[in-house]
């Protein structure tokens, strides 16, 4: 293995340990980051909601439906694992440099947005459909946001075509 490959080998461990280590604790300063990001994810999903059709007012850390459904949104709602997947995997990928940055903006922002959809749809089923919100939860939206972050590495790691 080459140095400028271990080094990227090393640096995607540390992006991916960025972003998983957080998870585990709420103390110290990656603690209070990471409260800064569920409230901008909340505070965001408040705002953007309504637009788009989703009826829901912010209460604290939950969004509330109008009948009184009630989604919290914790740390883990944030996305920054998928975030820290996405800027891991590109580390490694063997595509330009250029085309990797591309790629992290537009799949950084991809992710931030299908993280959007994601609670909006969670809000719709928090209280209709107990058992829809535990498989979407657990299971469709993780595949998909999964999916978004192994899609765009593999865009990223594809060559261009040849110019003829």
């Amino acid at each position: 293995m080459t140095p400028r490959r271990r080094w990227a080998v090393a640096a995607a461990v540390a992006i991916a340990a960025a972003g998983t280590v957080p998870m585990l604790t709420d103390a110290g300063p990656l603690g209070t980051a990471r409260g800064a990001l569920v409230e901008w994810t909340a505070s965001v999903a408040a705002r953007v909601l309504p637009a788009v059709g989703v009826p829901v007012r912010r209460d604290g850390p939950a969004l509330v439906s109008p009948d009184g459904r009630r989604a919290r949104v914790v740390r883990d709602c944030d996305a920054l694992a998928p975030l820290a997947l996405l800027l891991a995997g590109l580390v490694v990928a063997p595509g330009g440099r250029a085309r990797r940055v591309v790629v992290a903006v537009g799949g950084g922002l991809a992710v931030l947005a299908l993280n959007q959809v994601r609670i909006a749809h969670l809000v719709t089923l928090v209280g209709r459909d107990p058992r829809g919100f535990q498989r979407a939860h657990e299971f469709i939206w993780p595949a998909v946001l999964c999916g978004t972050v192994l899609g765009a590495i593999a865009f990223a790691s594809t060559p261009r075509r040849c110019r003829r």
